[in-house]
Parts: structure tokens; sequence; C-alpha cells
């Protein structure tokens, strides 16, 4: 077992993991009065307010991307690439992939071009970012392969 001060350092303000379905809502750390948390919450809202048959994908990875979207895109749109290590030439292709995510539910293209599966082990090696006010730590889901 891990405790969850040591998934964390001094600096960060607000650490998830990447999921398929978008930020794992089920382990997550903040500070006091985050903005990302404030920005999850009112997505929470807003999911309750559109009709049950309107809703997509799954409430709390869904609504916990679109805070951490929110900020990125009003603080920080350069660093989620740097974090993944996208180039520019991929910045459009990301941004097209996420919002489409958002709007059907389906979060695994957005995450998969978020997390670039087939290089991500070699080459992501940044975990913690800044991104305005936050200190940003995102982890990765990944499978347990039990032979």
């Amino acid at each position: 077992a891990i405790a969850l001060r040591d998934l964390v350092d001094g600096t960060t303000t607000f650490m998830s993991v990447w999921c398929d379905a978008g930020v794992l809502n089920a382990l997550l750390g903040c500070s006091q009065g985050n903005d990302i948390i404030r920005n999850s919450l009112e997505a929470i809202r807003e999911w309750y307010r559109q009709p049950a048959e309107e809703r997509k994908g799954i409430m709390g990875p869904r609504t916990y991307a679109k805070g951490l979207q929110v900020i990125v895109e009003a603080q920080c749109p350069s660093q989620i690439y740097k974090l993944w290590q996208h180039g520019e030439s991929n910045r459009e292709k990301f941004w097209m992939q996420w919002n489409f995510a958002m709007q059907t539910g389906d979060m695994t293209a957005a995450v998969n071009a978020v997390l670039d599966r087939e290089t991500l082990a070699e080459e992501r090696t940044e975990l913690q970012w800044g991104c305005g006010d936050d200190v940003v730590r995102m982890y990765v889901e990944r499978p347990i392969v039990c032979d």
C-alpha cells in the first residue's frame, strides 16, 4: 500500500489519474479551494441539469476531465503538450479529439491522444507541471498483467 501523501509533494495542488473515461475520480487530491475541483463541481451540476438521455460517458471521470480542461485552456494550454511531449503539430488534433470526446462522452480517443500509449513508457518523464496557480500531478491508469 502507498500512502496518499507519498503520491504528491509539497507543491502539488491537484493530483489524479488519467483513465480511459477521463480523469479518475476514485483517486484524487487537491489543495483547499482548488479551482480544478471547483470547475469539476460545476461540471457535475451541469451534468445533472441535462436530461438523463443526453448525458454522455461516466459522470465522475468526465466531469473531472472537464474541470481540468477549463483550467488548462485558460491558464496553461501549452503545458499539457509538454507533459506528454506532443509537439505543436499535434495541438489541433489533440483539442479536436478532446472536444469531440467531451461532446459525445467517449473519452477513450482523447485520453489515448493524451497518453500516446505506444510511446508513453519511453518518453513520459514529467508527471507534474505548473498551470497558473496550480501544480498538477497526473498518473496513468494501467492494466495489471497477471500471468
